[in-house]
């Protein structure tokens, strides 16, 4: 069984990385095996951010 660990980051407007997120690939099988997310800040501070969040438009 070969194994890859892929590691992908949130990061808010301002360039605050608030949270890691990691899977587990199995080349075999080709499907995920393992999947865990982690806060990297309060989640009251993740809140309070959303809340300020202003919306991106898709297209300029």
């Amino acid at each position: 069984m070969a194994l890859e660990k892929w590691i992908s980051y949130g990061v808010t407007q301002d360039g605050i990385t608030f949270m890691e997120t990691t899977l587990v690939w199995d080349t075999r099988l080709k499907k995920i095996v393992d999947k865990s997310s982690k806060l990297l800040i309060p989640e009251a501070e993740l809140e309070r951010r959303k809340a300020a969040m202003e919306p991106v438009p898709l297209y300029r």
